[in-house]
């Protein structure tokens, strides 16, 4: 069971709420999230093209202007290598699309992730070298690839890094590492993703701050980095952008997942428009992407998106029979106690090993690595928990590994079939891990009765939208609520909605995806088979429960109805 933690921390939430006119509780959510004073609260809910960041503060952008200005000015070839996920697309897609205005001589290679593995590699930098590049620009990567920029330099060639990945022990020799996150960068904020630096340069260059905000916010989304500060800035103005996005591809991709980019948010584009972009990374080549973002008409454009979605869909049905063998093995290392889950999964296909590990790491709250068989060893996913640092851990038993690279949540290795044994041991008797940290957490901002939850205050907490890692989807709690009813719910009838009553008389209707068959057993387990069949029947009944919640609203057949969400509950 989750231990509910309630954030509750202190400001001066009179004064914010004179200045600004919003709800106490509204306050109260954005002081949770430490924005506490009226200049970062004007930013945060209210952010403008000027709250950006001057490109020039990140140091190392004037000389990288001028390389690639000469490089244009004497007609010599530009290529821009990115990465095979959204991000890295994104990327690749603004530097070429800005440096084609200018016009500069330039195309683009993706690596593929089976062949090439992530980033720069020698492969490509002779591919380089044998099509006469003059100029090798990297787009979220390189700035762990000493090795293969020095043979770029070795063969004559120049190479500008941008890049926003954590700074390893040795720095590539390169013209210019653009990169927020070295600790010469100088620049205020170090949280962009690859489109984000992508999208300085490209201003710094000339480009208008709005013409790629867009493209910059859907990657921003995708790499799942904090929507905090500039981050937020971005994606905030890049949803608006994206309301007049005249891009064929990008329309083409939203109109047939049934979105409207008019009307799109955070979550179309985490679970929707994302996944879709990645699927040709994972399951084909990343350039069929990048083909639908340089669509030069609608037909194209259409064609091109249906075989993303496709490929999607082939995505999906290849993770769930693999999450399917994975739930198998890992209920055998719980069981087992295993605090780190090493799980070989030998029919599963390398590239949906990332999405298993997180899919797996949160329904059991433990980190856990994938590995699967590649083409000369056993490769591997790792995803964990903010309780434990997997990079860190992994380096601690790097001579186990033929390689490893990262982040403290996300992870890649290669392994000798015969370590993994040993890898799992090793990680297990060295974790310190709690059982707190392996109950989860669940952090309540406040608790609010159901008379609170009004379309008009809905409204106005999803100021605090776009939601993301460092800005959570508000959560609120009520205790000693009463549960009138269930109902089964869904296509397949396997989640609930409930009927409930608090402790002030207030009533409401909420949903929980918790699976039907799970809740049953856990309240006839609590309660009794009786009580339980009081509740399908909505008679009178013993089940009580406190619950944390978010508020939305249930729009259907043109009306707008408040509704909450349940996302975790204790039976009392």
């Amino acid at each position: 069971m989750a231990i509910w933690k309630l954030i509750n921390r202190k400001a001066d939430f009179q004064s914010l709420r004179d200045e600004f006119g919003l709800d106490p509780v509204t306050i109260r959510l954005l002081c949770n999230r430490f924005i506490n004073t009226p200049e970062v609260v004007r930013k945060f809910l209210y952010p403008q093209v000027p709250d950006l960041h001057d490109p020039f503060l990140m140091k190392g952008m004037t000389k990288a202007c001028a390389v690639i200005q000469d490089t244009i000015g004497t007609g010599a070839k530009i290529r821009i290598i990115g990465d095979y996920d959204a991000d890295g697309v994104f990327s690749t897609y603004i530097l070429y699309d800005a440096l084609k205005k200018l016009g500069a001589v330039v195309d683009y290679r993706i690596p593929d992730r089976v062949r090439d593995g992530y980033g720069i590699n020698e492969r490509l930098v002779r591919e380089a070298f044998e099509d006469d590049i003059s100029l090798i620009l990297t787009c979220d990567n390189g700035i762990s690839a000493a090795e293969q920029i020095a043979l770029a330099y070795e063969l004559g060639m120049k190479v500008i890094v941008t890049d926003h990945h954590d700074i390893p022990a040795e720095l590539p020799e390169a013209e210019v590492l653009l990169n927020p996150k070295l600790e010469t960068s100088g620049y205020p904020f170090r949280e962009l993703c690859g489109a984000g630096v992508a999208m300085k340069l490209a201003v710094a260059l000339g480009a208008e701050p709005t013409t790629y905000l867009g493209f910059a916010a859907v990657a921003t989304v995708c790499d799942i980095v904090t929507l905090l500060e500039e981050n937020r800035t971005i994606v905030k103005l890049g949803l608006q952008q994206l309301q007049q996005c005249n891009n064929f591809g990008l329309k083409a991709l939203a109109e047939g997942n049934q979105l409207r980019l008019s009307a799109i948010n955070t979550g179309d584009i985490g679970y929707r428009i994302g996944p879709c972009i990645n699927a040709s990374g994972r399951l084909a080549s990343a350039d069929l992407a990048m083909q639908l973002l340089l669509a030069a008409d609608e037909t194209t454009a259409m064609e091109l998106a249906s075989e993303l979605i496709r490929l999607n869909e082939e995505r999906k049905e290849k993770t769930q029979l693999a999450v399917d063998a994975a739930v198998q093995l890992a209920e055998e290392r719980v069981a087992l106690s295993d605090k780190v889950l090493v799980l070989l999964l030998k029919d599963c296909h390398e590239s949906v090993a990332g999405i298993v590990a997180g899919k797996i790491k949160e329904t059991y709250n433990r980190p856990t690595i994938i590995l699967t068989y590649g083409k000369e060893c056993v490769k591997g996913s790792a995803r964990s928990t903010e309780y434990y640092n997997i990079i860190e851990n992994l380096r601690a038993c790097s001579e186990l590994l033929l390689h490893f690279g990262g982040h403290p949540m996300a992870a890649g290795l290669a392994i000798a079939e015969e370590n993994i044994a040993l890898l799992r041991k090793r990680l297990n008797e060295t974790a310190n891990v709690t059982e707190e940290d392996l109950a989860g957490k669940v952090s309540v901002d406040l608790i609010v009765p159901f008379s609170y939850v009004s379309e008009e205050r809905i409204d106005e907490i999803q100021l605090l939208e776009p939601y993301g890692p460092g800005n959570p989807s508000p959560l609120f709690a009520a205790k000693d609520v009463k549960v009138i009813g269930i109902q089964r719910i869904g296509r397949e009838r396997s989640f609930v909605k409930f009927f409930l009553q608090d402790s002030e008389g207030g009533k409401i209707e909420a949903l929980c995806f918790k699976e039907y068959d799970k809740l049953q057993k856990e309240m006839i387990a609590m309660y009794g088979a009786d009580e339980f069949e009081a509740l399908i029947q909505r008679k009178p009944n013993k089940v009580r429960l406190s619950l944390a919640y978010d508020m939305d609203i249930n729009e259907y057949m043109g009306m707008r109805i408040p509704q909450i969400i349940i996302r975790d509950y204790i039976l009392l």
